[in-house]
């Protein structure tokens, strides 16, 4: 229910007003070779020590504000730019963004790069802040490429990501030496219309939203791994929310979901004991994956109105990278305005990436790369996510009937009913 500001700068045709005596130059980083890199999303330790460990190109994190962990000396009244796990109802982590940064510099043979993506424009000015601090500071200076990634325009009126003001945000930017820009457009695309469907129904609180869109995204990868604690929250919400919002989409969506659970048969609900026992049937051999597939968007894809203005924002500053939704670079024509953005500038670049429960993988972006080559393009897209879309099936009926079901189909029965006992009670009279 997860993915902000502008790089527009002067100086140094790139723009980064670095300190001289910095050995730390985003000059000394050129992008080359970027579709070759490998790629990794980490919101831990762990996960931090195998990328840098198996010599991963590329580390994407989430920045959000919220503690660290109280046994590494986190206070809950202390909040600083944390690395977040999306799944996480409550930003907390063992990993700040300070300690990423160090960690990472630590290691003077790794050429290991950072990519900073926010949870919300909020955190940008303290996680400025904290990459200023680290990155001016004695003995940790590197040449490798450190990508800032901000929302600072809209692609689409009917998108709801916040964007952040340009000016301050180039101001921030261009004072902490070594970082390199990257922008992009708030979009309209995948299941963005279920999410802010459930938004403006506005019945489910911040946590259980999010335990939700989880929930979702477990059944499109991992439907047999979803936590039976998880599908007995799932089953109790729905129970509540029948009862209060009938007739809500959010219940529609919590009804399709519990269903495609249920009829999986990888997970045991709770019967009505009055109800009569089927007989045992293994899980599905082609799992359902998705719910709600007619509210699934394909947008367009970006417009000659979205580039120039992007244009007009950077004239004149060379390195700079550009992200993508995969979903809106799959027409020609798209591809054909989005190329524009390299014209003229060799260090430019492009960040190709698709959200958790888009259908678009690496096949879908191939115009894009055949049109400007893979030098300058960094992919941040899933393999298993092209696999899993590639054989997912069409959406089945529950083996069983849904709660939602039944009650249709009670009500019916009870309408004809009574239409038949009034007319008969009419020709006795």
């Amino acid at each position: 229910m997860n993915q902000n500001g502008i790089i527009f700068i002067t100086l140094l045709g790139f723009g980064l007003l670095a300190p001289a005596s910095s050995d730390l130059t985003p000059e000394k980083w050129e992008p080359r070779n970027l579709g070759d890199q490998s790629w990794r999303t980490i919101s831990n330790r762990v996960e931090l020590k195998e990328s840098i460990d198996s010599k991963v190109g590329f580390i994407s994190v989430l920045v959000d504000n919220g503690t660290e962990y109280l046994h590494l000396g986190g206070d809950i009244n202390s909040f600083l730019p944390i690395v977040s796990n999306p799944a996480d109802s409550t930003p907390t982590s063992d990993l700040t963004l300070e300690q990423l940064i160090k960690l990472i510099l630590e290691d003077p043979t790794s050429d290991t790069g950072l990519h900073l993506k926010f949870a919300s424009k909020d955190v940008i000015s303290s996680s400025l802040d904290v990459l200023k601090s680290v990155l001016t500071s004695p003995n940790q200076s590197s040449a490798r490429p450190i990508l800032v990634e901000s929302t600072v325009l809209i692609s689409d009126p009917r998108s709801t990501e916040p964007i952040s003001d340009p000016t301050s945000f180039i101001k921030q930017v261009s004072q902490a030496p070594g970082l390199i820009p990257v922008l992009g457009w708030g979009t309209y695309h995948g299941m963005d219309k279920v999410w802010n469907k459930l938004k403006e129904d506005d019945i489910l609180l911040q946590f259980q939203a999010i335990r939700i869109i989880q929930m979702v995204q477990d059944l499109f990868l991992y439907p047999e791994k979803i936590k039976d604690q998880d599908v007995r929250f799932l089953d109790l919400l729905l129970k509540r929310k029948e009862r209060s919002n009938p007739t809500s989409f959010t219940v529609l969506a919590l009804a399709q979901l519990l269903d495609a659970i249920e009829s999986n048969g990888h997970h045991e609900l709770e019967k009505d004991p009055y109800v009569p026992r089927r007989a045992f049937r293994p899980p599905r051999t082609n799992p359902i994956r998705e719910i709600l597939p007619d509210y699934y968007l394909q947008s367009s894809g970006y417009t000659k109105e979205d580039v120039e203005k992007m244009l007009s924002l950077t004239e004149g500053i060379d390195r700079v990278g550009f992200a993508l939704r995969a979903g809106l670079v799959q027409n020609t024509e798209s591809v054909e305005q989005v190329s524009r953005l390299l014209v003229g500038y060799p260090n430019r670049f492009l960040i190709v990436s698709a959200k958790p429960l888009d259908k678009d993988g690496r096949e879908s972006i191939k115009g894009l790369l055949n049109k400007v080559g893979t030098d300058r393009v960094l992919i941040e897209l899933s393999e298993q996510n092209s696999e899993i879309m590639s054989r997912i099936p069409q959406p089945k009926e529950p083996r069983s009937s849904s709660s939602s079901s039944v009650k249709i189909n009670s009500s019916i029965i009870f309408h004809v009913f009574n239409i038949i006992i009034f007319f008969s009670l009419k020709n006795t009279t």
